[in-house]
């Protein structure tokens, strides 16, 4: 089954959702199996430290927010989802404990500080943010749980992107100041 096609990034109205010139490495990426398959297939897991700041990738209202979850806890995990303008959801998943900033119903803008990373749930032990974008908001872990599939998704911030999206094993750095604004 073929992986893609993903938009160009001059069309995406997403960013990476870090801090202007962080560099984060790509551990697992799209359609690569293990827990990035099925409904889970477009996901990207970016490797950071423990409590690295998450921004919000794009402008939306909390649809969730959970973080009562100990980063050791394999049952449970900490995250937020954002509901953007085109009814698109996108998932910050395997936040450390309180590393949830916002709540339900709050708006936030792109480049706001909305989360904190950890290891909560099923991260495989390994300190990640897992993102992704749905096209609804029934997914695990939410009040409203589900199996709403991914969506191909390519970073206005990051031209270069492989077939498959970008590429597990690189160097990506966040630069969500640097393009003109993509409207909503």
């Amino acid at each position: 089954q073929a992986c893609g096609p993903f938009p160009s990034h001059q069309d995406s109205p997403y960013s990476l959702p870090f801090e202007d010139g962080t560099s984060v490495l790509l551990g697992q990426s799209n359609c690569s199996g293990e827990g990035h398959s099925g409904f889970w297939r477009y996901g990207y897991d970016f490797w950071v430290p423990v409590g690295t700041k998450v921004l919000a990738a794009r402008e939306g209202v909390v649809g969730w927010s959970w973080g009562e979850c100990d980063d050791e806890d394999r049952t449970c995990t900490n995250l937020i989802t954002l509901i953007h303008i085109d009814g698109q959801v996108s998932a910050y998943t395997h936040l450390t404990r309180h590393g949830a900033l916002v709540r339900p119903g709050q708006s936030v803008y792109r480049g706001q500080l909305i989360g904190l990373t950890g290891y909560s749930g099923d991260s495989g032990g390994t300190p990640h943010l897992h993102f992704s974008v749905h096209p609804c908001n029934q997914l695990p872990g939410t009040p409203t749980p589900g199996a709403c599939h991914t969506l191909p998704t390519s970073f206005r911030d990051v031209p270069s992107n492989s077939s498959v999206g970008l590429a597990p094993g690189r160097l990506y750095q966040a630069g969500q100041g640097r393009m003109e604004p993509i409207p909503d």
